[in-house]
């Protein structure tokens, strides 16, 4: 199984890089492979790479349908404009609404911006996949999202009800509705002209006034329940800190760590080895990689999904950035002593909470320095160990180091040096204002 996983990964990456200089001969290699073979391709490497072997495909729609909503929406997110919207109109009605869910919504309301943005993108690309595409999103979403931008309607619920009286149906048109921008215009225009019986729903359900956002927000709680996303308040507990009992010691030992560890996040070879080993069953291998998924759920729910322009991939990476500062912490830089604590627990969650402990630990000394900085106006202070400041606030702190490189903390030894560095400017400032920020 894990031979095939890699030779399956190592076909991908070859047939992506063959693309790049004989498309053609890509196309028709990918296209020699049987179905099963393809799907096993795009299901085994990353979003971007997937988006480019499902481009090969000659029956790309069907690849498309066959891919788990998060593969598709990831995918997505990873494509320019145009290749978005044609991996999106190939798609079926779960995966658009999984996608919606996902991306038109900032915590508990719709995201006005994000779905406009989305649907001028629909109204642009010119074909024929559109109308299939539109009319596979879920009415009440349709409704809930577009009337906030319905300023009038030149029907009235009485007229609709004396239509319901004589068994008749009042056939709505765009023209019956004052919108408060062109684009709800044109999307008004596009639903009408695809399918007159789902527009005179629509527009009965907006003349109505029904108030469709609780249930429209239910639904989509159910729909993410169904996928693994847990509620909010569950999903906000992974942000419990823990009591690290041996951070200091631990800290000034780190420093020896070997310089390869910083070059991808622990998790990530903690799994290469679990991949290659011979006395590791796959079920153990599962059973990590499914509590990391459960993990990311959590984490994109009680951050706000698709909030602040934050998209999977982001919080995908804050997790398992977290979660390799916690084996790395409990591990003390052991690599073998990693690996066999995530056999031993396989559930992630608690090495999670060690990483954001770590990182909130320092977000919260460098933030006393950014604030006192700015405050006091140090205009001593190099532009770079301001930046240094900025970056090691970030969810996902990092520093540029003596070549110009950036390192992320994927590990101890990196998060040390980056307090190391916060620590020295601490003093910088200390001597050019005569006393210690607090």
């Amino acid at each position: 199984m894990k031979a095939e996983r890699s030779l399956a990964i190592a076909k991908a990456e070859s047939l992506i890089e063959l693309s790049r200089s004989n498309r053609s001969l890509a196309e028709t290699t990918f296209g020699a492979l049987s179905f099963d073979e393809q799907l096993q391709l795009v299901s085994q490497v990353n979003a971007e790479d997937r988006k480019d072997l499902l481009f090969l495909a000659r029956d790309c729609a069907k690849l498309v349908r066959a891919l788990p909503e998060d593969g598709l929406y990831l995918s997505v997110k990873s494509g320019t404009d145009i290749e978005s919207i044609i991996l999106l109109e190939l798609g079926n009605k779960d995966q658009l609404m999984y996608f919606f869910d996902i991306e038109c919504w900032d915590g508990d309301r719709i995201d006005q911006d994000r779905f406009g943005r989305w649907i001028e993108y629909f109204i642009e690309c010119d074909d024929d996949l559109i109308g299939s595409s539109l009319l596979q999103i879920a009415q009440e979403f349709i409704v809930a999202a577009a009337s906030p931008r319905i300023a009038d309607t030149k029907v009235t619920e009485e007229e609709l009800q004396l239509c319901d009286d004589m068994e008749r149906s009042y056939m709505f048109t765009p023209e019956d509705f004052d919108c408060t921008d062109d684009l709800t215009a044109q999307f008004l225009e596009l639903l009408w002209m695809l399918d007159a019986d789902v527009f005179r729903e629509i527009g009965s359900l907006i003349v109505r006034d029904v108030d469709l956002e609780n249930e429209v927000l239910e639904r989509r709680n159910q729909r993410l329940a169904e996928k693994r996303f847990p509620s909010r308040s569950e999903a906000e507990s992974i942000y419990e800190k823990v009591d690290l009992k041996h951070s200091e010691s631990f800290s000034a030992s780190s420093q020896e760590l070997s310089p390869m560890r910083e070059s991808q996040p622990l998790l990530y070879r903690v799994l290469e080895i679990l991949r290659v080993s011979k006395n590791c069953q796959q079920d153990v291998c599962d059973q990590i990689k499914d509590s990391l998924m459960n993990i990311v759920n959590q984490v994109s729910v009680a951050d706000g999904l698709a909030a602040s322009g934050e998209n999977r991939q982001f919080k995908s990476l804050k997790a398992i950035v977290y979660i390799s500062l916690g084996l790395d912490f409990e591990s003390r830089g052991n690599l073998n002593d990693a690996v066999d604590l995530a056999v031993f627990e396989k559930d992630l969650r608690r090495f999670f909470q060690i990483g954001f402990t770590l990182v909130s630990k320092l977000q919260e000394s460098t933030s006393t320095l950014s604030r006192f900085s700015k405050y006091e106006d140090l205009n001593h202070l190099d532009p770079s160990d301001l930046l240094t400041l900025q970056l090691a606030q970030e969810d996902v702190p990092y520093l540029i180091d003596e070549d110009g490189l950036k390192r992320t903390a994927y590990s101890i030894s990196t998060l040390s040096l980056i307090e190391k560095r916060v620590s020295e400017i601490s003093d910088l400032i200390a001597q050019l204002v005569g006393h210690w920020p607090n």
